[in-house]
Formats: C-alpha cells, sequence, structure tokens
C-alpha cells in the first residue's frame, strides 16, 4: 500500500465573510493567514510590508500579520478568511497573487457557500464569528479540503518531488539525500521536540518512507538518532560551561531526572561525572 502524504494542513479557522467593500477596512488577522479574493471590482490591499492591488477574479495571501488593510474606490465583493497552518506551502503563498480560475473559483464558492453554513454572521469583519448551532461537521471538512485543495492547486508548479522519489525508499541514492535532509532538520531543531509528523509535513515524505529509508542507510531510528544528537549537544554544552539544569531545560528534556538517565545510556557517565572528566583529564570529545 502506498502512504499518502499530509504535505498541508489547515489547523484552523478565526473568521471567513464574504461581503461588499466600501471605502477603507482595517483587519486584524491575529497571527492567521489572510485570505483575501476580489470578486467583483478591484481593491487594494496595504499590509506591514507590502501594498499591492487585487483586480476581479484574482486572490491573494498575506503572511501572520497584526493588521491589514483592503480599500475599494468602488463597490465590490471581497470574500476573506483568516486561518492557520503550521506547514511549510504557507509560506510559499505568502504575498503571492494567483488568478481564480474555474477550478478555483468552484473551490472558493464551496468554501462560501460552507463558511455561510457554519458561521453566524458579525456586523463587524474584525468580531469573531459564532458557531451556528445546528452548523454539522460536514461542513467544517467541506470548508478544510476546499482551502487544504485550493492552495495546493496555487503552490503545486513549485513542487519539483515526484511519486517515485517516495515510493521507492530501496534506492540507496534517493534514501542517501533523504537521510541527508533528514540530519539537517534534526540538527536545526535539536534544542527542541520533533514528531515524525512535523518532519514528514516539512520535508514531504510520508512516515513510512522516512523511517524506511533512514534505517536503510544508518541502522537506526529517526528519534534515536535526534537523542544521540541531543546528548552530543549537551556535552559540547558542557564543555563550555553550561550547568547541567540548564542544559537539561535548553535541550527540551522533560525534566533533569530524564536528562540525566538519557545521558548515562548514551554515554556510561552522568553529565556530573562527564564534567569532571573534562575537567581532570581536558577531554575535547
Amino acid at each position: 500500500m502506498y502512504i499518502l502524504r499530509n504535505v498541508l494542513a489547515i489547523d484552523g479557522v478565526l473568521n471567513m465573510q464574504y461581503f461588499a467593500l466600501k471605502n477603507e477596512k482595517k483587519i486584524a488577522s491575529s497571527g492567521n493567514y489572510a485570505l483575501i479574493y476580489a470578486d467583483s471590482g478591484e481593491i487594494s490591499v496595504a499590509a506591514e510590508k507590502k501594498a499591492f492591488s487585487l483586480k476581479s477574479g484574482f486572490v491573494s495571501f498575506l503572511p501572520p500579520e497584526s493588521v491589514f488593510a483592503v480599500k475599494a474606490e468602488k463597490k465590490s465583493k471581497v470574500f476573506l478568511a483568516l486561518f492557520s497552518t503550521s506547514s511549510p506551502l504557507g509560506k510559499r503563498v505568502a504575498w503571492k497573487v494567483f488568478p481564480a480560475g474555474a477550478f478555483r473559483k468552484t473551490l472558493l464558492s464551496k468554501i462560501i457557500s460552507a463558511s455561510r453554513n457554519l458561521f453566524s454572521e458579525t456586523p463587524e469583519l474584525n468580531d469573531v464569528p459564532r458557531i451556528k448551532d445546528d452548523a454539522g461537521v460536514s461542513v467544517e471538512q467541506i470548508i478544510k479540503n476546499c482551502l487544504e485543495t485550493f492552495i495546493l492547486d496555487c503552490v503545486k508548479p513549485t513542487i519539483k518531488q515526484t511519486r517515485t522519489e517516495f515510493e521507492n525508499p530501496l534506492d540507496r541514492d534517493e534514501a542517501t539525500k533523504t537521510v541527508e535532509k533528514i540530519y539537517a532538520y534534526l540538527g536545526e531543531k535539536v534544542e527542541g521536540r520533533i514528531t515524525l509528523d512535523e518532519i514528514s509535513e516539512t520535508l514531504y515524505f510520508s512516515k513510512s518512507y522516512l523511517k524506511t529509508a533512514f534505517h536503510k542507510i544508518t541502522g537506526k531510528t529517526i528519534m534515536r538518532s535526534f537523542r544521540e544528537m541531543k546528548i552530543q549537544e549537551a556535552k559540547r554544552l558542557i564543555r563550555s560551561g553550561v550547568s547541567v539544569a540548564d542544559i537539561s531545560d535548553r535541550l527540551s528534556f522533560c525534566n533533569k531526572n530524564y536528562f540525566h538517565k538519557v545521558f548515562l545510556s548514551e554515554t556510561g557517565m552522568t553529565p556530573a561525572e562527564y564534567k569532571n572528566s573534562v575537567a581532570e583529564n581536558g577531554i575535547t570529545d
């Protein structure tokens, strides 16, 4: 069975409204991405870093900003959606303008219709709408599916990987390249916590492929290697004079005792013993 990858997930929606725009409206996105669609008439959009015009039949995405403004010289119809996603694909659509062809307009129409069934109308754009009591869960799924499909349709020309890259973990060259990407990602996140889901979404590979390719090349699991990288970083910090308590917090171990346990398991010494060895024997590792 081929495991389908989840490269984009809409985590939540703050607001969705289809409205007639006159003059200027300031909108607080509250840290969410913004989708702005000019259904009729031309509008101008001004955010913290950029300002641009949006013609009828075009859609644009803004990255999470505190406040932005939309303005129309003549009465225009606009659809606004404020949504959140942790996927890196969100950055690919930020500040971009896309034409809403027939397929995308169909998706937008479904989103608008579903949002009317889900949210009650609000007098002001910055008011958070109330969920209708009779709204069914299927409406939420329609919004999620259509919005994800809309964004993916916009960014698909920029995604170069082919299906065979993900399906064939026995190709050693491809697996090696994948492992290099995994190690690079682990290195960036060594002070935090990660999950296979996060790695999968970031690198656009299925979890099954990641685990198979990584084990084929290294003989280890991804999480085991991540733990080893954390301990190597812990040893470097000890040699730099950082306290054990601070290291435990910095490397996001759940508590000091667990850090001691993992360190002992990986090195055969407690952090204190390693610190003493550094002082006594000049260990540089």
